[in-house]
């Protein structure tokens, strides 16, 4: 009876803890501002009711699909975030939410300062993936819920690979969840479709059988796969410049350079924090575990824990040691996960540990050799370092005293979350602004008007500023331009609001 009770009140705990994270994105959401290309889809779906609206979404996927890209689940969201905010930001908050949670499973902490840490990191990201991602709609429904569908899959792959009784998930979701999860972006549909299929042959060698929810899943992996690189809308890349991929060796290896430094700054260089304390923790786990493996591994592990991250920062003054650079972080995720492997006992944490370190690696490869690539392309991995650090300061914090550290856990989680809300909040009452001026030029007949820029403007996508004058127009649209000006200057009155 006791045991039940515990669960029924550790659920109501985990179903407070989610309506909270749940309330404070809502908040948040009042500074998701309608940037770039979302003007578009903003444009074409005014005044829609909602079955008009799912039609168009639609419409948007079918038509991206023979134009574009093969991106048919994310364009359709896409599409479908054109129209009210309201619906907009209840699907955006409802998948951040979801991914939070698969990432608390994934960690298994169920302390309060940890979760409320492990949810601070989660939407402090560095300002430039929060930006393409958080912020920006088109973004976010093609780059986010794919994060979403790949930690649904560990959860369910590791279901499988611990059960050996019933083997885990339904075939049946497993195809689903496989097939959906690569419409989204090309470079989640290449590495996800070869991660399935290495587990599915890893359990089927281990087990002497294959699993069939494993085999459903990759099965439905390499369905998607077909039907993402299928789309005629690739045709057209050469035309476009959009993932462009390098006809030649040489060229090959000059993208990977190029590429490779936008990646890196938004795994490791914009984001220290969460690195080093990553470092520490997964250093606390490896001196307070007993490894029986080669003595020599300890301190070499030891020695790259620390001093990658170190040379992370002090290599951006050497950038001709650009390809030095590229192996050491490469060495830094080999002491992660030898870390894990030397230290970590619990075979479901230290499974789950693992395929977040191969995932980040696993899924910035194919970015490497395509153009163009952006801060948006690394918050998969992004993801995936939050939960690595969650599982590792969970696994210390059981093996050292660090009771006395909640509360100021607690505390600093706080302080984050509330800086994330000032930052949305103030981007909010601009956009708020914005959209006043621009109405009242359109009322006045006016041919421009002259708008503050955000408070904040590292946190917002602004793309091409131009696709606001297809939403505000007087008779065709685009014949409303804008100007803008700094919002200290125009907080301080020191300029008319329109011209």
């Amino acid at each position: 009876m006791r045991i039940t009770h515990e669960t029924s009140a550790a659920r109501r705990n985990s179903a407070c803890l989610y309506a909270g994270c749940f309330l404070l994105l809502l908040a948040m959401s009042y500074g998701f501002v309608i940037t770039g290309d979302d003007w578009f889809f903003a444009a074409r779906a005014k005044h829609m009711d909602l079955f008009a609206l799912l039609r168009l979404a639609v419409d948007t996927a079918r038509q991206h699909y023979f134009t574009t890209n093969g991106r048919l689940l994310g364009n359709f969201l896409a599409g479908l975030a054109g129209g009210p905010k309201l619906l907009r930001e209840l699907l955006r908050c409802s998948v951040i939410v979801l991914i939070f949670r698969q990432l608390r499973r994934l960690a298994g902490t169920g302390r309060l300062s940890a979760d409320l840490l492990g949810f601070a990191l989660l939407i402090a990201l560095p300002a430039a993936v929060s930006a393409q991602t958080y912020a920006w709609a088109t973004g976010f429904f093609n780059y986010v819920p794919p994060a979403l569908l790949v930690l649904l899959y560990f959860s369910a792959a590791l279901q499988t690979l611990e059960n050996e009784d019933q083997r885990g998930v339904h075939p049946a979701w497993m195809l689903l969840l496989g097939f959906s999860s690569q419409l989204f972006v090309e470079h989640v549909t290449v590495s996800l479709c070869l991660l399935s299929l290495a587990i599915c042959l890893y359990d089927a060698l281990r087990q002497k059988h294959i699993s069939a929810g494993l085999a459903a899943h990759w099965i439905g992996t390499a369905l998607g796969c077909a039907v993402m690189f299928l789309a005629p809308g690739y045709r057209n890349v050469g035309h476009e410049g959009y993932r462009a991929l390098e006809g030649t060796f040489s060229g090959l290896l000059q993208t990977a350079e190029r590429n490779s430094a936008v990646l890196l700054q938004s795994l490791t260089g914009d984001n220290w924090p969460l690195v080093v304390l990553t470092s520490l923790a997964a250093a606390a786990m490896l001196l307070t575990g007993h490894s029986e493996d080669r003595p020599w591994k300890r301190p070499l592990t030891l020695a790259l824990l620390i001093c990658a991250p170190i040379w992370f920062y002090g290599s951006r003054i050497l950038p001709q040691m650009a390809w030095l650079d590229r192996i050491v972080h490469l060495l830094y995720f080999a002491a992660l996960l030898m870390s894990v492997r030397c230290s970590l006992r619990d075979a479901k944490r230290r499974a789950a540990a693992q395929l977040m370190i191969v995932g980040i690696v696993l899924f910035t490869a194919p970015l490497l050799f395509v153009t163009p690539v952006g801060p948006r392309c690394m918050y998969l991995q992004n993801v995936l370092l939050v939960g690595l650090f969650w599982l590792l300061a969970g696994e210390a914090a059981r093996r050292l005293p660090l009771q006395q550290l909640r509360p100021a856990v607690l505390i600093a989680a706080c302080l984050l979350l509330a800086g994330c809300l000032f930052v949305y909040v103030e981007n909010g009452k601009a956009e708020h602004v914005r959209k006043e001026l621009a109405t009242q030029a359109v009322e006045q007949g006016s041919g421009s008007v002259l708008l503050p820029d955000y408070p904040h403007p590292e946190y917002v996508h602004t793309g091409d500023p131009t696709a606001m004058g297809y939403y505000y127009y007087n008779e065709t649209p685009g014949d409303l331009s804008f100007a803008f000006v700094p919002w200290s200057e125009w907080s301080a009155d020191e300029l008319p609001p329109t011209e």
